[in-house]
């Protein structure tokens, strides 16, 4: 045993998480599976009340006691964990076949529709029966923004600044299809599997954490094409990048 004060911001203390499991002042294990998964990052330790584990990581799953009226409802917990994306999704060129497809894997979203921010996002010098389509497409959607940029950098960078949420992705015609079930299975990687990564690639599509363009790479889409390679390359040295 260890007698180890937690550091908060790097380490989770187990010792009042609703989830801990204790036989009389010894923690033996965790409702929500999280000793086991996190293996090797598990500490024992102790103080003068209890024996507990202390988790050398971050873990999204703790709850204070008194969280849900002291009741150990991990499902809950894993729902409010969820990860949380902005979805741009250019409607430049947009056809009514693009149209259809774009209409169609939204409105079938079975990920939580409060997790995600969807931005339809198109050339203020589209042509006037395709700003119409975008905009019947916005009118469908209901939740979701739309807007016309003058500068497709500029706007995204307007999004990404003041955006609060994990990840993000930019979708069009050659990429959108399958997006739904890929958020499910991006979430579970992260908050069941605790995998951590900024870029996640998958047939065509690219998620990349919202911190990483605001802290490191603020340059990405002023030279997408000489910059990606690089966050690509940073995030598979660092082990942050997987591919599904």
């Amino acid at each position: 045993m260890n007698y180890t004060p937690p550091d908060r911001f790097k380490q989770t203390s187990c010792k009042e998480c609703v989830f801990a499991i204790y036989n009389d002042k010894t923690q033996v294990d965790c409702a929500a599976d999280r000793i086991s998964k996190f293996k090797d990052y598990v500490i024992s330790a102790y103080d003068d009340e209890k024996e507990f584990f202390v988790i050398d990581r971050i873990c999204n799953l703790h709850r204070p006691k008194e969280w849900n009226n002291g009741s150990a409802d991990v499902s809950k917990a894993v729902d409010e964990c969820s990860i949380t994306f902005d979805v741009f999704i250019d409607c430049n060129d947009i056809s009514i076949e693009y149209y259809s497809k774009v209409k169609n894997e939204l409105q079938n979203l079975s990920y939580a529709k409060n997790k995600i921010n969807v931005y339809l996002f198109q050339s203020s010098e589209s042509k006037k029966d395709e700003k119409h389509l975008a905009f019947q497409l916005y009118q469908d959607l209901n939740n979701c923004i739309i807007s016309l940029y003058f500068d497709r950098v500029e706007y995204i960078y307007s999004i990404l600044q003041k955006s609060k949420n994990t990840f993000h992705i930019i979708l069009d015609n050659t990429n959108i299809d399958g997006i739904g079930s890929l958020l499910i299975k991006i979430n579970k990687l992260i908050v069941e599997d605790l995998c951590r990564f900024i870029v996640c690639e998958s047939d065509n599509k690219i998620f990349i954490s919202n911190m990483a363009i605001k802290i490191l790479y603020q340059n990405l889409y002023l030279d997408y094409d000489n910059v990606m390679p690089s966050l690509i390359e940073s995030a598979k040295k660092e082990k942050l990048y997987i591919e599904l």
